[in-house]
């Protein structure tokens, strides 16, 4: 079996969800959204181990023995920094990395497995959904410009899957590039034109908690799958 280490991402803010703790630390049902994201991997036996990026102010809102955390670290100061120190806090013998987002905490531990095993075949994988509303383009003082075909659309989901050394080759040209504002991993792989991102089926389901009425959606769906 593939040494598998799973980057979770937790040390965002989370300004829109209008919270005095970070949104990834508020409840859902009787744990923390982030202990929710922790379980669904943990209990993977096709996962490692984890790294958990957040920010330590909290970390003892965490009991690192209750999951396969190898390491906890601060995180940085945007989204793309905190990947790379993910990356750079695994362990050497890695050869497969997911990262994922820590708000995202109802991902299936079928979905885990289906997007480790596709790196069989590919070098980056990212779970996407088809966009089921039309998608306006618009230019700078919000006119719209151009209609995209719906088919051709999709929405972009985490985890993302990379083989260790492709990310890592990613992150340091992103470094010598001076780049700061990638928004997501399988988008910087694209970019250098390192490998083909495969694009693998995700689910309705594996929703990010971004605002607080999303909890209401998390609880429903939690109590259907029941």
């Amino acid at each position: 079996m593939h040494k598998t280490t799973v980057i979770i991402l937790a040390s965002g803010s989370g300004e829109r969800f209008k919270s005095d703790l970070p949104k990834q630390f508020c409840k859902l049902g009787e744990k923390s959204i982030l202990e929710h994201t922790l379980e669904r991997f943990s209990e993977s036996l096709l996962v490692s181990g984890i790294v958990l990026v957040t920010d330590l102010e909290y970390s003892a809102c965490i009991n690192p023995k209750a999951y396969k955390i190898q390491h906890l670290i601060q995180g940085g100061k945007t989204r793309q920094e905190s990947s790379f120190l993910g990356v750079s806090n695994c362990s050497p013998d890695t050869e497969y990395v997911l990262i994922h987002d820590g708000a995202r905490p109802l991902t299936s531990v079928q979905l885990i497995d289906r997007t480790i095993n596709a790196l069989t075949y590919h070098e980056a994988v990212a779970c996407v959904i088809s966009s089921s509303d039309t998608v306006y383009q618009t230019d700078k003082n919000n006119n719209l410009q151009a209609i995209p075909d719906r088919k051709c659309l999709k929405q972009v989901q985490t985890p993302q899957a990379f083989r260790y050394d492709l990310i890592k080759q990613a992150h340091q040209l992103a470094i010598k590039d001076k780049r700061q504002d990638f928004s997501d991993d399988a988008g910087m792989v694209f970019h250098y034109n390192l490998a083909q991102v495969f694009l693998l089926q995700g689910e309705e389901t594996n929703i990010k908690i971004t605002y607080p009425h999303d909890i209401d959606v998390a609880k429903q769906i939690i109590g259907k799958n029941k």
